[in-house]
């Protein structure tokens, strides 16, 4: 049996202006996941995503990488319950 959920993840270290975003958005798009990725204004990217728990923890583990030019110093994320707000991954 699945479950789904929603998390909130938030990544630090040299993760704006290294393409980390698109990263994210390419590889919540291979486990179906939909939500958002975005710049926060202390240079860290916030992430919340719903889906299927297992790909969500995949997803965790893609952002713990990051792309080539990125560096990930550290990750928080939080769980909530599932809402199917989000219909597609974007980021801005």
């Amino acid at each position: 049996m699945s479950m789904k959920a929603r998390v909130e993840v938030n990544v630090y270290g040299l993760v704006q202006g290294v393409g980390y975003r698109a990263f994210v958005k390419r590889a919540a798009d291979t486990l179906h996941i939909y939500g958002y990725a975005e710049n926060m204004p202390d240079g860290s990217v916030r992430i919340v995503a719903e889906g299927e728990m297992e790909n969500l923890e995949e997803l965790i583990k893609e952002c713990s990488k990051g792309p080539t030019l990125s560096q990930v110093e550290s990750i928080t994320k939080k769980w909530y319950p599932y809402t199917g707000e989000f219909f597609y991954f974007e980021y801005f």
